[in-house]
């Protein structure tokens, strides 16, 4: 083989460069087809070289092209065109070539290599350059300039798919079997169950976040539930097959034949205008006043004592319908029509009044009768009915009645005989589109459009308008639901539409259903041509666009999908953006170019037309009408003519070009960065900003939220937004907020372009993985996938014309269409404080409370019970509204004062309840019997007087010293002052303990029978006390209780500075003890969260001791380091052994370092240290010294003043010393405390016996 010469080898390299780049993206080989562009005349179908040539290597290489590339691709039929391409800016080199053969790649679309003359060029060229894959190195695609446009495909619509939600008895629901559904005035819904033979059943009543069932074994008569009423003061009644029962919300009562009730099964139930409940029973009909019971039977007029159903008509007249005809009752008279009367059959089923005051008559055989009050008329299947066996009746608001049978569903226009020709019935079967024509309930939602249940065929959906339909005209469009849909069962017994919109579906066997149709995804099955949807657009004529990721584009007009891919001239199928410029054209951005479509024509461009990359991001026309084009290499501008690139070069921050944005001054703003370069994006990028002169970026130093900007928008307020991959970024031209998923955002990767302003200023961001999150200045809501997404990645949103919502998503396009306003309400259930207080509008507590909880739901069912945001503030605490996804909120240590809780619930649509649910709360000072706080003056104010005589003895001795320093004249003198001053303080002091004990004695003594009494009352033993009266016990009890400790305590310690408590020596297990201790408190400690720990080292002995003391020590050391510390913190103990006990003077070893000594000498010998220690609030410097003292108690700041004595540190403090140990403290404010004392193993000469 004939070796290459050096400049072929060097032109070769050249060429597998440029061709290496072909593959990444930045040039290819396509083909082009008619129509050049500059209404060039037809020319043959071209193919494209194109080449990556470094500028220095230009010439070089159209020097080897000429003598080396361009001789074999002629000799194949491949000849040079006229239009010989150019080098571009970014040096690309392009050459086009006449095909002779095109048939292969232009009418099959085949790749360029299938071609054999192509085939047989690339052999040839790779023996010239010494290789035989040439033809690898070079990658092939089609790239369609100029053409004209394809025809698509075209696909009628599908009705898309709104989100089931099924419930059943493993989410709450009492039984499979669902017979009737009502919605109460608060909003939440019941469901009467049916339970047959098995097990369940009952009552289930649901109010979005909980399922509550009721059956038997709460108070209900029985598990078969026929009928469910709320009366007018709110009190349920319930209608089963063992009487019927009445529920306050509270209490349950249960009346059946032994309290006046004609029968145990009762069938209907209405209250008619003066209050009284009517219950219809397969025994006659009984009527309550709320004091007495009176039934009718066949004795005083009922046609039949079996009644199915009870109507009140508008001029008060009672109506029965049972097993033989219709009985009506005006109160004072009976009346009763059958058959012989007019009546189509004695076994009516259920009454019905439309708008004009006509009373209609389903029966079972005999079809419908209808009475205008003075004559009868029937209609059978002679005049149209489906069937005769009629099982349901519904008027819809143009007046047309609807009657379900078990042959269909029959509609009547009482109108339309007033219409010449026309036709008052009309008839709707399987062949229709019915689902089933067993047809057992009918009802018209908010948008008027139909549902029916049928038995076996699930649900049935018909939209008499026809949008969106593709039927003959006039049938409209019939949609059916089943259980592969997400339906229940396809039984559908029972439908309701609640006050949301929603539609509720109760299924024989597989509990109740919820459908949302405000939420539609429609997807391949629809007419969508990928479910992978990145942009969305919606042009001046209404159609709205869908650009997939990997097939091309979706065009939507309402009712059929058209489709455009690279076979209809779109350069190609990856679809990044879309946008429609002033003139009416419309611009697809792709990864292979950008196309222009003006409805007949595609125009395509590319790289070697002068745009900066291929991968086109974002479109956007600026005021001169230039249109701007992002891409992965720079953003290039285009205004019609000519091109204009703009990379990092001129001042871009970075080449990957996510978004633009002309603001309202004109002025051009950029969103770069290339994606996944870190949290902080150290990849470079961030905004950047031109004006038509300077380029100006933005980073996260300067405040952004992350360096890789995907999306961009100014808002009506002119603040602009910033979509990145590490949040929100907001910026009023002086300062930036960053909201992140902290804030309530569902994830902080933000699409590109997928933030937008709705009509209603709110703001939607579209997520990687967390859905949509709107936000409204004041509270983020979100959308997922369990709402009703296609998936929870959203790559774009769109407002149309009608104010809906679109999301592209990559599990199809959904549409969200937000419901009527309807503003959740927000109910308090409980507030939890001293007890559980549940449904309270005020309550008042004692500051003695550590923890104040309020837990409250809000009720909406299009809105996932983990999807409800809550807005609360305790006014009075609380400066700020808070938000929380939580059903509870907790309060600690409130100082005394009147507060009121409220709280808000917000909705999936952003709405807020109405007016907030409060709660009255008051803080007050625990109550205290007034004798004892009288005791407690008078003792308090005698400690007092006797102190102050203590100080002023004290202020005489030290006058009696210095007086001592004047001169030895006065010496003997002085002596004596001295010796009569120290005699008078110890006789004070010595009256001081005696009087405290003698006082605490006398008072202990009724306290112990204040608090015994106290608990007597609160065990019930005298009687029930209401709330008040029990609460006032209870802190009666409580005060006595605090005030018996004080008592003790000083107790103690008057003991001990009289000489009057001597130690008691016995061995003590201090292990054991530790344990014991730690146990008193456990109790407390896990009602806080708090841990508790002990660590005894194993060499730790018995030691010689006081048992009583040494616990009382331990005790109150724990319950300290309990009560300082927050929910959730750590308390321990610990014991080692000391190798001797020592003396240190001064203010201890280190800062914040307390250390107290007995103050008398002793030998060196083995002792035991004891630490008590905790994660707490720790101990102020300026504090520590006190805290030994009597009646001190360090200031707390971080959590509540905690109520105690203020004796048990200095009692601690007191025994230590007796024992001949030492007491000293370590602690930091913030971090916690650790208390240590030392005991000596043995006895020793220390140890006080006073």
């Amino acid at each position: 083989m004939k070796i290459p010469d050096l400049t072929s080898i060097r032109a070769f390299v050249l060429v597998g460069l440029a061709l290496t780049l072909v593959a990444e993206g930045w040039c290819d080989v396509g083909v082009r087809h008619a129509s050049p562009l500059q209404d060039r005349p037809v020319a043959p179908t071209l193919a494209r070289l194109s080449f990556w040539v470094p500028p220095q290597r230009m010439s070089e290489f159209e020097a080897t092209y000429e003598a080396k590339v361009a001789p074999i691709l002629k000799k194949h039929g491949l000849t040079l065109s006229s239009e010989r391409g150019r080098a571009t800016p970014d040096s690309i080199f392009s050459r086009l070539f006449e095909v002779k053969t095109p048939s292969q790649f232009v009418e099959k679309r085949r790749v360029l290599q299938e071609e054999s003359a192509w085939q047989e060029a690339m052999r040839d060229l790779g023996m010239a350059f010494g290789t035989t894959r040439a033809d690898s190195l070079i990658r092939h695609r089609f790239v369609c300039y100029t053409s004209p446009a394809g025809p698509g495909k075209v696909a009628p619509s599908g009705p898309g798919k709104g989100p089931w939600r099924t419930y059943d008895v493993t989410d709450g629901l009492g039984g499979a079997y669902v017979s009737l559904i009502i919605q109460d005035r608060e909003g939440a819904l019941w469901f009467g169950n049916w339970a047959g033979g098995a097990p369940g059943g009952g009552v289930s009543r649901y109010d979005g976040k909980s399922w509550t069932t009721f059956t038997t074994k709460d108070g209900l008569a029985n598990n078969n539930v026929r009928v469910i009423v709320q009366d007018r003061e709110g009190v349920f009644w319930f209608g089963t097959f063992g009487g019927v029962s009445r529920y306050d919300g509270q209490m349950w009562r249960t009346f059946t034949t032994k309290d006046g009730l004609a029968d145990s099964v009762v069938t209907s139930i209405l209250q008619d205008r003066e209050g009284h409940l009517w219950f219809g029973t397969l025994g006659g009909v009984s009527r309550y006043d709320g004091q007495t019971w009176k039934t009718f039977t066949t004795k005083d007029g009922l046609a039949n004592n079996r009644v199915w159903s009870i109507l009140q008509d508008r001029q008060g007249n009672l109506w029965f319908s049972t097993l033989g005809g219709v009985s009506r009752y005006d109160g004072q008279t009976w009346k009763t029509f059958t058959t012989k009367d007019g009546l189509a059959s004695n076994n009516v089923g259920s009454i019905f009044e439309d708008q004009v005051g006509h009373l209609w008559f389903r029966t079972w055989g005999g079809g419908v009768s209808q009475y205008d009050g003075q004559a009868w008329t029937n209609f059978t299947t002679k005049d149209g009915l489906a069937s005769n066996n009629v099982g349901s009746i519904f008027q819809d608001r143009e007046g047309h009645l609807w009657f379900g049978t078990n042959s269909g569903v029959s509609r009547y226009d009482p109108s339309a005989s007033l219409r010449a020709g026309g036709k008052s019935w009309r008839t709707f079967t399987t062949k229709d589109g019915l689902a089933n024509n067993n047809v057992t309930s009918i009802i018209q939602d908010q948008e008027g459009v139909f549902w029916l249940g049928t038995r076996g065929g699930g649900v049935s959906r018909y939209d008499r308008e026809g949008r969106g339909s593709s039927g003959p005209s006039g049938v409209g469009t019939w949609t059916t639901f089943t259980t592969q849909d997400g339906l229940a069962h396809n039984d559908a017994i029972f439908i309701l539409t609640d006050r949301e919109g929603h539609l509720w579906v109760g299924t024989y066997g597989g509990g109740v259903s919820c459908y949302d149709g405000r939420i539609t995804t429609f997807t391949i099955q629809d007419g969508l041509v990928n479910n992978f949807v990145i942009p969305t657009f919606q042009d001046r004529a209404g159609n709205l666009w869908f650009g997939t990721n990997i097939s091309g584009i979706s065009r939507y007009d309402g009712q059929t999908w058209t489709s455009f891919t690279e076979e209809d001239g779109l350069v190609a199928n990856s679809v990044r953006s879309i946008f429609q410029d002033r003139e009416g054209h419309l611009w697809f951005g792709t990864h292979g170019g950008v196309s222009r479509y003006d409805g007949q024509t595609w125009t395509s461009f590319t790289p070697e037309d002068g745009m900066s990359g291929v991968s086109v991001y974002s479109i956007h026309q600026d005021r001169s009408d230039a249109i701007w084009f992002s891409t992965i290499g720079g953003v290039s501008r285009y205004d019609g003519k000519t091109w204009t690139t703009f990379t990092t070069k001129d001042g871009l921050a970075h080449n990957w070009v996510w978004s633009i944005l002309q603001d309202r001054e004109g002025v051009s703003w950029f969103g770069t960065g290339r994606f996944g370069t870190g949290q902080s994006g150290t990849g470079g990028g961030g905004v950047s900003r031109y004006d038509g002169q300077t380029w100006m970026t933005f980073a996260t130093k300067d405040g952004l939220a992350h360096n890789v900007v995907t999306s961009i928008l100014q808002d009506r307020s002119g603040v602009f937004w910033f979509g990145t991959e590490g949040g929100i970024s907001r910026y009023d031209g002086k300062r930036w907020t960053t909201f992140t998923t902290e804030d309530g955002l569902a994830h902080n990767y933000i699409l590109h372009n997928s933030i937008v302003q709705d009509r209603e200023g709110v703001l939607w961001f579209g997520t990687e993985g967390g859905g949509v999150s709107r936000y409204d200045g004041r509270t983020f809501q979100t959308l997922t996938r369990q709402d009703g997404l296609g998936s929870n990645s959203v790559f774009s949103v769109l407002q149309d014309r009608t104010g809906a919502l679109w999301f592209g998503t990559n599990g199809g396009v959904t549409r969200y269409r937000p419901s009527v306003p309807s503003p959740p309400p927000a109910f308090v259930d409980a507030v939890v404080a001293d007890r559980r207080h549940e449904k309270v509008s005020e309550l008042s507590v004692p500051s003695s409370v550590k923890l104040t909880a309020f837990e409250f739901h809000g009720m909406s069912f299009k809105t996932r019970p983990d999807g409800m945001v809550y807005r609360y503030r305790l006014n009075g605490y609380d400066k700020d509204w808070r938000t929380t996804h939580a059903w509870r909120v907790e309060y600690q240590n409130l100082p005394r004062g009147s507060y009121t809780f409220e709280v808000q619930a917000v909705d999936r649509d952003l709405v807020y309840s109405e007016k907030p649910a409060t709660v009255a709360l008051r803080v007050h000072a625990p109550y205290m019997l007034i004798g004892l706080w009288s005791a407690l003056s008078v003792a308090v104010a005698l400690v007092a007087w006797q102190t102050a005589r203590v100080v002023r003895r004290d202020r005489r001795l030290r006058e009696a010293n210095a007086a001592l320093s004047a001169g030895n004249k006065e010496l003997f003198q002085v002596n004596q002052d001295l010796a009569e001053a120290n005699r008078a303080a110890q006789e004070a002091s010595q009256a001081k303990s005696t009087f405290l004990a003698n006082m605490s004695h006398e008072l202990r003594t009724p306290l112990n029978s204040v608090i015994a009494m106290s608990d007597i009352l609160l065990e019930k033993y005298f009687g029930d006390l209401n709330v008040r009266q029990e609460t006032y016990v209870k802190n009666v009890r409580d005060s006595g209780q605090h005030l018996l400790s004080l008592i003790n305590d000083i107790l103690d310690l008057s003991k001990v500075e009289a000489g009057h408590s001597p130690l008691e020596l016995s061995e003590v297990d201090l292990k054991g003890l530790l344990e014991n201790s730690l146990t008193i408190v456990r109790e407390r400690a896990l009602k806080h969260g708090i841990s508790l720990s002990c660590e005894v080292e194993e060499d730790v002995p018995t030691v010689v001791a006081d048992e009583r003391k040494i616990k009382q020590m331990v005790f109150n050391l724990l319950s300290n380091a309990v009560k300082f510390t927050p929910d959730g913190g750590r308390v321990g103990i610990e014991a080692k052994v000391q190798g001797s006990r020592f003396k240190v003077q001064g203010s201890g070893p280190q800062p914040g370092t307390l250390n107290f000594e007995p103050g008398t000498g002793g030998e060196d010998g083995q002792c035991v240290e004891v630490c008590v220690w905790d994660t707490g609030v720790g101990i102020a410097p300026e504090d520590q010294g006190r805290v030994f003292g009597e009646f001190e108690q360090a200031k707390v700041s971080l959590v509540k003043q905690q109520e105690g004595t203020g004796l048990g540190l200095a009692l601690v403090k007191r025994f230590v010393e007796q024992h001949g140990g030492r007491i000293w403290l370590e602690s930091e404010v913030g971090k916690g405390s650790r208390f240590y004392f030392t005991l000596p193993v043995e006895p020793t000469s220390e140890m006080h016996s006073a």
